[in-house]
């Protein structure tokens, strides 16, 4: 019985960082987006306080709700754990990637 219950548990840890991937890749770029219209911030020159708050916050926002759950919703930590961590660091491979095509003009 603890057998099957190890394959659920990783189961569910392995769709849970699919969904994590799933959603930061289909909603972080437009609310990158969206915030910059929102705020009128450049995207080239790629710099300053309010364009790197532009990138940051919605992974701020998503870390700071997905650890107020983990903290609060304990029988949902390991499917929390995964898209957290999924949703993360595909954020930050997006953004590495978007401020790479943000600086491109400087190297053309």
């Amino acid at each position: 019985m603890s057998d099957r219950r190890g394959e659920y548990r990783l189961a569910l840890l392995w769709w849970s960082a699919f969904a994590g991937i799933l959603v930061c890749a289909l909603s972080y770029w437009p609310a990158v987006m969206a915030m910059q219209r929102a705020f009128d911030v450049p995207s080239f020159p790629p710099g300053g306080v309010d364009y790197w708050l532009c990138w940051a916050a919605p992974l701020v926002a998503v870390a700071t709700a997905g650890a107020v759950a983990f903290l609060v919703w304990r029988r949902a930590r390991l499917a929390l754990a995964g898209f957290l961590v999924a949703f993360l660091l595909t954020g930050l491979c997006m953004g590495m990637f978007g401020y790479s095509v943000d600086s491109m003009p400087y190297y053309m």
